[in-house]
C-alpha cells in the first residue's frame, strides 16, 4: 500500500506536495466522501 502511495505523491505536482501531508489527507478525504456520496445512490440502483 505504501508503494501505491509513492507512485500516486509522485504524480502530484510539488506545488500540491508544499501543502502538507495534513492538507494532503484533507483534500484526499474529501474527494473520497464526494465520490462516496456521488455514487451511492447508483450502487443502490446497481443493487436492486
Amino acid at each position: 500500500m505504501s508503494d501505491q502511495l509513492q507512485r500516486a505523491i509522485e504524480r502530484v505536482p510539488t506545488s500540491v506536495i508544499n501543502v502538507g501531508r495534513s492538507g494532503w489527507l484533507v483534500l484526499l478525504i474529501l474527494a473520497t466522501l464526494h465520490v462516496w456520496g456521488t455514487g451511492s445512490g447508483e450502487f443502490i440502483y446497481w443493487d436492486q
